[in-house]
Formats: structure tokens, C-alpha cells, sequence
């Protein structure tokens, strides 16, 4: 997997934030729907696939 800043012109979900929002998401010290309801955090296509994204995130974020 790869996770780059930018445009993708194909993508099956899109996380269109700040990347301190999108940190603290995904280290849980920010509630994905709080960043929602603020459109600090914007979800674009296929949300489901935002579950595996999730946990693959954060098992990264935690072990580094």
C-alpha cells in the first residue's frame, strides 16, 4: 500500500483533510464523525473500504 498527498484519478475512497486531522483520526485522539460533522474531514466514494484502511492505519501509526 502506498499513501501519497495529491490527486488519484481513480480512487475508491478519498480522505480530503488536513493531514494533523487525518493523524489524529486514525490515532484515535479525534472521532472520525466529529471531524465529519466540522468538515475538518471530508470521505469521497466507497466509505466501506475506509474500514480496512482504518485498521491497517492505525496498526502502522501505533507501532511506530
Amino acid at each position: 500500500m502506498r499513501v501519497a498527498e495529491g490527486v488519484y484519478p481513480a480512487p475508491d475512497l478519498t480522505f480530503n483533510g488536513s493531514s494533523k486531522t487525518i493523524s489524529e483520526v486514525f490515532t484515535g485522539r479525534k472521532r472520525i464523525g466529529d471531524a465529519m460533522k466540522t468538515w475538518e474531514l471530508v470521505l469521497i466514494g466507497a466509505g466501506h473500504e475506509g474500514f480496512a484502511l482504518g485498521r491497517l492505519v492505525t496498526t502502522v501509526m501505533l507501532e511506530v
